[in-house]
């Protein structure tokens, strides 16, 4: 690298140093600027993203720029003893948006208790990190402070922002923490401090105390917790995906009825196994894992360990979905049958009452003959395809509301998912969750039912997407989504 080179790039990253604190501190970031390594180009981190992909953000009233992530290397120790005690804080702010984790939890250390307005937009930049050791440690930290008006005005200024932080924490718990330590999304340390944040002081003057929301919050979290019960035990029933075809095979293997059982809570626990928590019509709950590892496919999967907790439910592991679906397990366990094929409702149950003795009636929407064409996940898609016009369902894509990946990603969500919590939107498109929605299964569609896939203004989508709508398209033409009638508009 030429000397004259060298100067545009250290003048160059000047600039960014300088846009990412207010004016009045200019003359002491150009100090902490001289002793900061100057980027090289190559960086490996920079395949993957630019480098200096900005925010713009309000510190009381001026604007400043904070990029995403900053590549220099740290500065010689030697070279920090010179800086002045603003200037390390300075220094140390910088450094809290490198690519390394480690070393932003270190920095975030060294500045987690100044008193300063322009410390806050680092801190909060980082409750937003998927480093989860980072974000628990901002969130015990402020717990204890007494006063966060700093953070409050911050928030208040910056809500956009603060919004889109929340959305994106809420994504981090589904993809990495959901089930496991953080069983709800609002007891994860970016949502747990946000309501801390967020809490309004009552005018005394004026306003008469108010009851706590804790009542208000809890009845939420019940009926949302009945609810996903219910799905899961009507998943269950109708034998919606593979893991459920399996899990019904295991209830069986244990002497169990499936349509006699309500599914409390499941989740991933490893790449190999999933943890099942159920209650029977007799009030008995069992816990057990169910590991597909060594299986052909995931149905064929087989149970590694298998409790009894009736004696003492609250001591399973999901216990707060045991108790909801103990207190609601007749309404949970009502019955109400379902064609295998279309999903119309039947006024009894085809397979009888042991689920294994089909009455070889027909469906009277779609034909098929119970036991006969319904009797597997296969014979059920083979029908449905042969018989296409008897599903007429449209999903429709449209272009014209999105204009990037993060948009992409929501505007899919929102077609192919009705009802479902958990669903977050995220800045990229994960392709193999993308393939996941378009199995169905998630109250749009049926469990690999045929349907037609509309995709108004493609052509517009195409120059925004660029290469991810070639990736998009081949995802949907793949041969495992043969259900799928795709149609480019």
């Amino acid at each position: 690298m030429n000397l004259f080179y060298k100067f545009l790039e250290k003048r160059n990253e000047r600039k960014l140093f300088l846009k990412m604190f207010p004016k009045d501190l200019s003359s002491d970031v150009l100090e902490v600027c001289k002793i900061i390594p100057l980027y090289e180009k190559g960086h490996p981190y920079l395949n993957n993203r630019k480098a200096h992909d900005t925010v713009l953000l309000t510190v009381n009233t001026e604007i400043i720029e904070l990029p995403y992530r900053i590549y220099n290397d740290e500065p010689e120790e030697i070279k920090t003893k010179n800086l002045t005690e603003k200037q390390k804080i300075i220094l140390y702010c910088i450094y809290t948006i490198v690519p390394d984790g480690y070393k932003r939890e270190k920095y975030i250390k060294k500045i987690i208790h100044v008193k300063e307005v322009w410390v806050i937009p680092f801190i909060i930049k980082s409750l937003g990190d998927y480093v989860i050791e980072i974000t628990k440690f901002i969130e015990v930290s402020l717990e204890k402070e007494e006063n966060l008006e700093l953070y409050k005005n911050f928030i208040k200024n910056n809500k956009k922002y603060w919004e889109y932080l929340k959305a994106r924490s809420i994504s981090y718990w589904d993809v990495f923490h959901r089930g496991k330590e953080y069983r709800k999304y609002k007891d994860y340390p970016t949502i747990k401090l946000a309501r801390l944040l967020e809490e309004k002081k009552p005018n005394k003057a004026t306003e008469l105390p108010k009851p706590t929301t804790t009542e208000t919050d809890n009845e939420l979290d019940y009926q949302l917790g009945l609810k996903q019960i219910k799905r899961n035990t009507n998943d269950l029933r109708e034998h919606k995906s593979d893991l459920m075809f399996g899990i019904s095979r295991c209830l069986k293997e244990k002497g169990l009825n499936p349509d006699k059982v309500a599914i409390a809570d499941y989740f991933t626990e490893d790449v190999a196994q999933y943890y099942v928590v159920c209650i029977t019509s007799e009030r008995k709950v069992f816990e057990f894992y169910y590991d597909w590892l060594k299986a052909d496919k995931l149905s064929n999967g087989t149970i590694i360990e298998w409790k009894d907790f009736t004696e003492n439910p609250m001591s399973t592991y999901m216990h707060d979905s045991v108790k909801i679906a103990l207190d609601n397990l007749d309404e949970i366990l009502k019955q109400n049958f379902y064609c295998r094929v279309c999903g119309v409702v039947l006024d009894h149950n085809p397979w009888g009452e042991d689920n294994k003795s089909p009455d070889y009636t027909f469906c009277p929407k779609c034909g098929v003959e119970f036991g006969n064409q319904d009797y597997s996940n296969e014979t059920v898609k083979k029908y449905r395809l042969a018989h296409r016009e008897l599903f007429n369902k449209e999903i429709i894509i449209d272009g014209n509301n999105f204009s990037d990946e993060a948009g992409f990603d929501r505007e899919y969500k929102s077609v192919l998912t009705k009802d479902i919590d958990w669903v977050q939107p995220r800045d990229q498109v994960n392709l193999n969750s993308f393939n996941d929605f378009l199995a169905g299964g998630f109250g749009t569609v049926l469990f690999e039912e045929p349907y037609k896939l509309v995709w108004l203004n493609s052509e517009k989508s195409k120059k925004d997407l660029g290469k991810l709508f070639d990736m998009i398209i081949e995802t949907i033409k793949e041969p495992d989504n043969d259900h799928i009638e795709l149609v480019l508009k």
